[in-house]
């Protein structure tokens, strides 16, 4: 059944594209000599490359400019053809870096446009009023060099009205379009929030050119900004109807924020009916509005087949080649469904109150795997910005507390140090513009944060736990806590990102002094007072401190002297 529908799809799509005119009727392509290339075609799912020879003729000078590439326009002829007709050969757009050529960069635009066509496929499963697609894109290398370069990007020509309706840094278009906002924010929740989708742009719902942005920021270039960029998307997202329709929670945001974004009216004309999440039923593929032959019909379908995208439709044709259809990619068995895009990832929610448990919201009523640090990850870079007031015209402090808290809700280290230093009135680095009143609960509450960070792993706030419990208030004393942060401290990593407070031989030297007392809860150990000692005087001789190291080898003769 699947494959008649697919025939029948696709009888109906030959007579679309055949009724269409050519934009570029009036080009002199006869004139251009033909080329020979070899086109290297990516595959999302099994993250593998195959390539064959095609023959392409394409102009030496370049129709458009972009910041960074140029592009030129180019006709190919599909694998399928018997003799050269370049009359109704496809348009093709090929694009190449202005600077010096980069096959590995190329690459990646293709790798991420592909890995983005994959997520639209995942979107479209749950059957939205609007489906979307993204061009197939290849990487193309030609045998000659034109214009001293080799190595292209190629997709097909997009003609019709197009559109930016979202970019990587957080812009927003004035078209009020509820299906490029959803389609980003549904590959933030269905990723795990690992990765989201942007730069969305094209014409209607037919994409080009976006960009992923991925939590480690690995791949897809240097405008990967991880976590940096998704918070640019939240701090222009309101979610429309379509999101709620497609089961995506609201982002939390400050009132302030949700006013500012008010300005954008979404206008629903059509109700939005989707499918449950688990439904993998394929759909079909959006046409592109462009004069194709008949062959590149056909061509496409092999495309959409090798990428695992389509239900196989019963193709009559005999100059089809058998070899299209067998891609050694798909020998790999398992392993082809091994991708970065696991398909079993968990769909995390965007609301922070959904994700909670009831009750007390710092990290001790949490098991690991109730964290979610990297929804955390995000509100800490939007603290971040309105601190700085990236959004408005002057910082607004309220909503980055409100982000900053959110952050520490999710158990994320840095947020809970940060909070902790706030609330106990201590020096912090990267949220130093926020502040709360000085009263004892307030104290209280920061020792408590702090603590909740130091339980993350996060080494200064184990330093800075153990100093206020060594050197704090009576009430708040409590060397055997201290002693336990202290050594804590000693032996876990340091970070880089970590701003180094105290050095390992100044914290040796304070736990030996503390065995060596035997005060608030610690109960006195000279031979442990003597080891620390010991410890410290070498580190310190290691750093050139001399004269403190001779203090400290002092220090540990009297302790051990004091042994039974």
């Amino acid at each position: 059944m699947a494959s008649i529908l697919a025939k029948k799809h696709w009888e109906e799509a030959v007579k679309k594209v055949k009724s269409l005119e050519d934009p570029w009727e009036d080009i002199d392509f006869d004139s251009l000599p033909e080329r020979v290339a070899i086109r290297h075609v990516y595959n999302p799912r099994s993250k593998s490359w195959w390539q064959d020879e095609v023959l392409i003729k394409m102009q030496e000078k370049p129709f458009a400019f972009g910041a960074m590439r140029e592009c030129y326009r180019m006709k190919k002829l599909s694998k399928f053809s018997v003799q050269p007709d370049w009359h109704n050969a496809s348009n093709y757009v090929a694009k190449c870096y202005k600077s010096e050529e980069s096959a590995t960069a190329l690459k990646q635009d293709v790798q991420l446009q592909m890995d983005a066509k994959l997520w639209g496929e995942k979107y479209n499963k749950r059957n939205p009023p609007k489906k979307v697609d993204f061009f197939q894109a290849y990487l193309i290398t030609l045998k000659e060099p034109l214009n001293g370069k080799t190595n292209y990007c190629v997709e097909h020509f997009m003609e019709g009205n197009y559109i930016k309706y979202n970019s990587n840094s957080g812009y927003i278009s004035d078209v009020n379009r509820l299906t490029p906002q959803a389609f980003s924010h549904f590959t933030f929740e269905k990723s795990g929030h690992q990765l989201i989708v942007v730069d969305i742009q094209g014409v209607g719902d037919l994409y080009t050119d976006p960009q992923i942005h991925t939590l480690d920021m690995k791949d897809y270039g240097e405008a990967n900004l991880g976590d940096k960029g998704m918070a640019l998307f939240f701090s222009s997202h309101l979610c429309s109807p379509l999101c709620s329709a497609l089961g995506l929670s609201s982002f939390d945001l400050h009132d302030k924020e949700r006013v500012r974004l008010m300005s954008h009216s979404w206008e629903v004309s059509t109700t939005t009916v989707v499918t449950p999440i688990d439904n993998d039923e394929a759909v079909p593929k959006q046409l592109c509005s462009k004069r194709k032959s008949l062959s590149d019909v056909f061509e496409r379908v092999s495309l959409d087949l090798t990428a695992g995208s389509l239900s196989s439709p019963v193709i009559e044709n005999k100059h089809i080649s058998d070899d299209v259809f067998n891609d050694k990619s798909k020998e790999t068995g398992s392993e082809a469904t091994v991708t970065r895009l696991q398909e079993n990832v968990k769909h995390r929610i965007s609301s922070v109150a959904l994700e909670l448990m009831e009750g007390d919201t710092i990290v001790e009523s949490y098991s690991l795997e109730q964290k979610n640090v990297n929804l955390g990850q995000v509100h800490y870079e939007m603290a971040i910005y309105h601190s700085k007031g990236r959004f408005t015209s002057e910082p607004d402090l309220d909503a980055s507390l409100f982000h900053l808290h959110k952050a520490a809700d999710l158990c994320l280290g840095a947020a809970l140090f940060e909070l902790g230093c706030i609330y106990r009135q201590l020096p912090h680095y990267e949220l130093d513009c926020l502040s709360v009143e000085a009263t004892p609960d307030n104290e209280a509450m920061g020792l408590k944060y702090l603590k909740s960070a130091a339980k993350t792993g996060l080494r200064q706030a184990m330093i800075v736990v153990g100093r206020i419990l060594e050197t704090g208030e009576n009430s708040e004393r409590d060397w055997k806590e201290a002693a336990h942060w202290y050594t804590l401290a000693l032996n876990s990593l340091k970070s880089e990102s970590e701003v180094p407070l105290e050095d390992d031989y100044i914290i040796m030297a304070k736990l030996g002094n503390m065995y060596n007392t035997g005060k608030f809860g610690l109960s006195t150990d000279y031979e442990k007072a003597g080891q620390y000692f010991q410890e410290a005087a070498d580190l310190a001789m290691e750093e050139m401190k001399g004269k403190l190291a001779n203090k400290y080898y002092m220090l540990a003769e009297e302790a051990w002297s004091c042994m039974d």
